[in-house]
């Protein structure tokens, strides 16, 4: 009974913790490539790519995504990329790319 209590104590906090994960800010990471390609004395880009949104679940409502393009926007990119994981599911497919595309119209970048 006991060992069965702990396993039971362990996924809920095993899935507390997914869910707190899920929630968190991301993570910028700043990464310098350098290609011999690139135009003597032109200036760099910066390339903000942004993947797994899963639109349509409690990790990405729309008052956090709002929020979480307010931040990209903040960083100024040259350039942003999305790169897949749009939508949580299919059931409510249709309202959750609706109310993110409206929240994603926002994203600036020349």
């Amino acid at each position: 009974a006991i060992a069965l209590l702990a396993l039971v104590l362990f996924g809920v906090a095993l899935a507390g913790w997914g869910y707190r994960s899920a929630r968190a800010d991301p993570v910028t990471r700043r990464l310098i490539v350098r290609t011999p390609q690139w135009p003597a004395g032109a200036a760099p880009i910066s390339v903000l790519v942004w993947s797994d949104l899963h639109l349509g679940n409690a990790t990405t409502d729309p008052v956090r995504l709002e929020r979480l393009v307010t931040a990209a926007n903040a960083l100024r990119p040259d350039l942003v990329l999305l790169a897949g994981d749009y939508v949580a599911g299919h059931e409510r497919a249709d309202a959750a790319v609706a109310s993110g595309l409206r929240a994603l119209a926002r994203l600036r970048a020349p």
